[in-house]
């Protein structure tokens, strides 16, 4: 019996991995706090984590012959080696993924409570 995915469930899960990091970037930004790159790599790595895990329920879903949840581990596991990988190997050399958090819906640069709009002129 096949599934949507065919017989080859893992493969997609790699495949989901290989692709995940700049789809994760949209979301993403450089700079969560300023000057805090402790902060901002960990906001980066959960909202990568989430992510990964948001993709092994489509997967799972998705290869609904066999579902439980040795597999949906073994895919989830797939999704995160596949796409730190990728994040090392190809994603962070080619700046890719700094491009996607440029241009995702969240601000790069944030906002500082503290300032104050210029005035406008006057006439």
């Amino acid at each position: 019996m096949s599934t949507l995915l065919g017989n080859h469930a893992i493969q997609w899960a790699a495949l989901t991995g290989i692709v995940l990091p700049p789809l994760a970037g949209i979301v993403q930004k450089e700079e969560w706090r300023r000057g805090d790159d402790r902060f901002n790599s960990l906001m980066n790595a959960m909202i990568f984590g989430l992510c990964c895990i948001g993709a092994a329920f489509v997967v799972a879903y998705l290869d609904q012959k066999g579902w439980n949840w040795a597999s949906w581990r073994q895919t989830l596991i797939t999704i995160i080696f596949a796409g730190i990988g990728m994040y090392k190997l190809y994603w962070k050399p080619s700046m890719a993924v700094s491009a996607c958090r440029a241009a995702g819906p969240i601000s790069s640069a944030p906002v500082d409570p503290t300032a104050v709009p210029a005035a406008a002129p006057s006439s």
